[in-house]
């Protein structure tokens, strides 16, 4: 089953970055810092990766986020096919 899954840029950098430190809970600070955007860019990016299920925020005393599995699979996806994250993806 094929999903095709839309990231603008900065969703794509904040993929990069959860995929740099996976599988360890990013706070939204650290993800800004390390996709190299605001910090209200990061957490409307982390929401996003959220809501397509491409990452997830643990719930109880740890904080943060990382990737799920489709998630690392995508962004180990767009590393292999630089240069350029902003594109459509299918996850096979």
């Amino acid at each position: 089953m094929e999903v095709e899954v839309y990231l603008d840029t900065y969703e794509a950098a904040v993929l990069e970055a959860l995929r740099q430190q996976y599988p360890i809970l990013q706070t939204v600070a650290t993800v800004a810092v390390d996709a190299g955007v605001s910090p209200k860019v990061a957490a409307r990016s982390v929401n996003g990766l959220v809501d397509m299920g491409l990452a997830i925020r643990p719930r109880g005393s740890h904080k943060g986020a990382t990737l799920t599995g489709p998630g690392l699979q995508l962004a180990n996806q767009l590393r292999a096919n630089r240069p350029g994250y902003e594109s459509t993806t299918k996850l096979l």
